[in-house]
């Protein structure tokens, strides 16, 4: 693992470079360096709705996005491999009237 500061070579698992003392940065595991893939989750018309789910979604840590098809209605996708904990967390939204996506 070289330095991100000197670009010297210091040993794997080192905290701090032995040449100019900087901190030495986690290598991201496997799984942070993933690329996500999205799926359909429902449709939400609602300002105030959408506002519930998206911070219920935010404060799970759950990846999304959304994508404007007619006029005030948007699809949202959500990460594939956390649908059923996302459409989990969107029932325990009270104000939710989301569709359900295909």
């Amino acid at each position: 693992m070289a330095c991100p500061v000197c670009g010297v070579e210091c040993e794997e698992g080192t905290s701090l470079c032995g040449d100019c003392e900087t901190q030495m940065m986690e290598e991201l595991d496997e799984e942070s360096t993933e690329e996500v893939e999205f799926v359909a989750m429902g449709e939400v018309t609602d300002a105030e709705v959408f506002a519930a789910v998206t911070a219920q979604l935010e404060d799970e840590g759950i990846a999304w996005f959304v994508q404007c098809e007619k006029g005030p209605m948007v699809m949202l996708y959500v990460d594939q491999n956390r649908l059923v904990e996302a459409r989990r967390e969107l029932a325990s939204v009270s104000l939710m009237a989301v569709c359900e996506g295909d």
